[in-house]
């Protein structure tokens, strides 16, 4: 369950880069 929750938290943060690549997080 914990490593399904990591794996979709880290999903979302590649999500996040590619549509915000400006971000320095």
């Amino acid at each position: 369950f914990i490593m399904a929750i990591n794996r979709t938290i880290y999903f979302d943060h590649q999500m996040n880069n590619l549509f915000r690549p400006s971000n320095p997080q």
